[in-house]
């Protein structure tokens, strides 16, 4: 039988051998810990309980034991330029008898040393059996599953153990370049450059043994992505709020709503951003307690026409030009509406101070807008 909670501790007390304040001994704690985590997903959806959950459980914690051992002496975790972690690891449990402050029955032995083995390989034996094959494929999954996670919480100077500058200089090599395009995993020893790293780390997707794993790369990126535009929705919709108690002369509004709507258009596309636009006009107008009347349908106008506009335009224009022409749509589209309620035309020749002021509004947002995009680009692309 396999105590985890024993088992915990003894890892605890292993580690507490080294300088956890140390970046990149700290790292692959957490990443053990998160492994285990990971571990458990894939056997919850594949109904896998009890002692065979708690050997992958075992496996999942003690599979980077070599890393720090590796760290110290070497001061990398480069395995084709230092040692091979995985055989490191294995050999400080099996032949120098670790083994046994984890787990006291040696009948996992075999199948535990394996799978430590062979997580870090570029390719598997196919000789072994299927028990013990399956734990080498959950730890590879599981491992690497979460070094999509590392990457994007950890530095990329931790992780790549070199300045930001460096990095940022280097190319990707020709055969790094191939490989990758054409769905291969990288091979170690193939990677030139630091960028050669960060991108084999990518490359990882292409070497999942289960669907469950896929389908949790899949799932995390839905819901991150979700979680964001949940966040523009909200920010346009505070925007709007703050818009609707400012008294500016002549009924001139700043448009700060529209920057929101020009951000999600560029990184999202239309149907978010008109999804964005009709939350924002329907959950401000709930707050406002304004729905249903006048000026909530001149909001209404408003914001249907500027978003017309916005996809007419957004994708051949400038922010600024876009900008400017959602501006005046949203004017034109409340004074059309105004003067559909009060039956009356003589609002029109007002369209035209609009007009003037939706330019200089315009000119605003689509700045505003530029910057903000561009800046939340490249964290989204830092992030993945």
């Amino acid at each position: 039988m396999i105590d985890m909670q024993k088992a915990r501790v003894a890892f605890k007390d292993y580690v507490g051998h080294y300088d956890v304040h140390v970046d990149e001994i700290r790292l692959k704690i957490v990443h053990t810990y998160e492994v285990i985590k990971l571990t458990d997903y894939i056997c919850d959806k594949r109904h896998i309980k009890g002692d065979d959950k708690a050997l992958g459980e075992l496996i999942a914690l003690l599979h980077d034991i070599g890393r720090f051992e590796q760290f110290v002496r070497y001061g990398s975790y480069i395995d084709y330029q230092t040692i091979d972690h995985a055989q490191l690891g294995s050999d400080i449990l099996f032949k120098d008898g670790l083994i046994r402050s984890f787990v006291e029955d040696d009948q996992y032995d075999d199948i535990i040393r394996h799978a430590i083995e062979q997580h870090n390989k570029f390719q598997v034996s196919s000789s072994y059996d299927d028990h013990t094959m399956f734990y080498i494929r959950l730890i590879r999954d599981t491992d690497k599953l979460d070094n999509f996670r590392v990457k994007e919480t950890e530095k990329v100077e931790t992780l790549l153990h070199a300045p930001l500058d460096t990095i940022l200089q280097e190319d990707i090599t020709d055969k790094v370049y191939d490989d990758f395009m054409h769905h291969h995993l990288i091979y170690g020893p193939d990677r030139q450059s630091h960028i050669d790293m960060w991108v084999s780390l990518v490359a990882f997707i292409y070497d999942f043994n289960f669907p469950e794993s896929k389908q949790y790369v899949l799932f995390m990126n839905k819901t991150r992505s979700m979680s964001f535009l949940a966040m523009l929705s909200a920010m346009a919709i505070v925007l709007n709020m703050i818009e609707n108690m400012l008294a500016l002369p002549l009924g001139v509004r700043l448009g700060m709503a529209n920057i929101m709507a020009l951000i999600v258009v560029h990184i999202y596309g239309v149907k978010e951003m008109l999804f964005v636009n009709f939350l924002r006009v329907v959950v401000s107008g709930l707050l406002s307690g304004i729905i249903l009347s006048y000026p909530w349908w001149m909001s209404v106008g408003g914001v249907s026409l500027s978003s017309l506009m916005l996809m007419m335009v957004y994708k051949h224009s400038s922010f600024i030009f876009t900008g400017i022409m959602c501006a005046i749509a949203h004017s034109t589209g409340q004074i059309l509406v105004l003067s559909f309620f009060l039956t009356s035309s003589a609002f029109m020749p007002y369209l035209g101070i609009m007009i003037i002021m939706s330019i200089i509004t315009g000119i605003l947002t689509g700045k505003v807008s530029e910057i903000a995009t561009k800046r939340l680009k490249r964290g989204i692309n830092h992030a993945s």
